[in-house]
């Protein structure tokens, strides 16, 4: 099961281009496996989805941390894989289960100090080709969470500077500022690729035309 379960994350990790961020979203699903609870669904034997759940202990309660699937499983499955989880959970008499952070999901302005307002604007800007914020914090919606526990940014100085988004980089990012600029430039790269060819390729029949 644990090579099914790496495979798993495996193919999930090419579908997004290997990319994941070093604060809220390493995968590591076999890390602490001891302690940990899987839900796990199949199709014709193969393993399709899993869900991989960490303890909280002060709490009573479990981190639903992984939520994988394999490109072309069915759609629904990590839904029906979380919703198993959290009946599975609740009947065996945990007090709570959480999906876990959802990174920048509710900002607001601060009109006292417009400049936090601009770093986390910057910040926001310069991760958004590589991770969908506001999709993965629909897709916790979903499940129609009891509460919100609000999580907050700290700053010591109210400016953008250069040494500031540097330093998040080099500590979110694998691979650092130069990681993001590479992946940034290549993500700008297809995009510009596939508006330049898009033409030739509806020319050759390769793409339907607008009608």
């Amino acid at each position: 099961m644990e090579e099914e379960i790496e495979w798993c994350a495996e193919a999930w990790l090419r579908e997004r281009g290997g990319f994941t961020f070093r604060l809220f979203s390493q995968l590591r699903p076999l890390d602490g496996a001891e302690e940990k609870r899987y839900f796990i669904a199949r199709q014709d034997g193969r393993m399709t989805a899993f869900v991989a759940c960490s303890p909280i202990y002060a709490r009573s309660g479990w981190y639903i941390e992984d939520i994988i699937r394999v490109p072309g499983a069915a759609y629904g499955t990590t839904e029906l894989l979380v919703t198993t989880a959290l009946d599975c959970l609740r009947d065996e008499g945990y007090s709570m289960a959480t999906l876990g952070l959802s990174p920048f999901a509710d900002l607001r302005r601060d009109e006292h100090h417009p400049g936090r307002t601009r770093v986390l604007g910057a910040i926001l800007a310069a991760l958004g080709p590589f991770y969908n914020m506001r999709g993965y914090q629909h897709y916790k919606k979903k499940f129609a969470p009891t509460w919100f526990e609000p999580v907050y940014v700290a700053f010591r100085r109210d400016r953008v500077s250069f040494g500031l988004l540097w330093d998040l980089a080099n500590a979110v990012i694998p691979g650092g500022s130069l990681g993001l600029a590479r992946r940034w430039m290549a993500s700008g790269t297809r995009s510009a690729m596939a508006v330049a060819l898009a033409p030739v390729l509806a020319a050759r029949g390769q793409l339907p035309r607008e009608k």
